[in-house]
């Protein structure tokens, strides 16, 4: 089985969780994305759900994300 491009978690992680599990490595969590997505505002599930997409497309392409309008040269590609 591979690994996970973007492993999320809907919420931030609760204060002492992680010493819940103390045979589990750090660096394990730190590469958890939690809270999930991107601040745009969202409140809806729907608003939520595409906050979240875009934050894991951004990883899997290894972009970071900025307005399009601040981007140089094509806008897609």
């Amino acid at each position: 089985m591979r690994p996970a491009a973007w492993p999320g978690l809907r919420a931030a992680f609760p204060a002492g969780f992680m010493a819940q599990f103390p045979d589990v490595d750090y660096d394990f969590f730190e590469c958890i994305y939690a809270p999930a997505g991107l601040n745009i505002g969202g409140e809806t599930a729907q608003e939520i759900a595409v906050a979240i997409m875009a934050e894991m497309l951004a990883v899997i392409r290894k972009q970071e994300p900025i307005a399009l309008k601040n981007k140089m040269g094509d806008i897609h590609g």
